[in-house]
């Protein structure tokens, strides 16, 4: 069951935006926001901190970019099994995050609903153990 997602993206508006519709979607859902793939790791790294059923990362990042993130993520023992969604305004680099082992790829959307469908539409494959 979903209880807690990541997000790691750079953008405070597009994590405002991403924090709503999930809210909208399920209350009782938790976000962690890193604003950089290091940020996260580093998080994700420490014992105590409780691990995400999702993981939402940006593709276009400064310094260390979503592709290097992911890779990182999907070698570290304590996170390879988390299902990482590469979250981008771009499609272009759609089939090179799968074949690192991103799970979904989902474009930005610009309106509200259509974030609300999409992150529904992800959240319910997850939705049981």
């Amino acid at each position: 069951m979903v209880q807690r997602i990541m997000l790691i993206d750079d953008d405070e508006d597009d994590r405002e935006f991403f924090c709503f519709a999930v809210k909208e979607i399920d209350k009782s859902i938790t976000i962690d926001c890193c604003t950089s793939g290091p940020q996260a790791i580093e998080k994700l790294q420490e014992s105590n901190t409780p691990l995400p059923q999702l993981i939402f990362l940006d593709i276009n990042m400064p310094g260390r970019s979503g592709r290097e993130t992911l890779v990182a993520l999907k070698k570290e023992e304590r996170t390879k099994a988390i299902p990482v969604i590469m979250y981008s305004s771009s499609e272009l680099e759609r089939d090179e995050m799968k074949q690192l082992g991103a799970a979904h790829y989902l474009i930005k959307p610009n309106r509200l609903i259509v974030i609300i469908e999409e992150l529904t539409r992800i959240i319910e494959l997850y939705r049981f153990p």
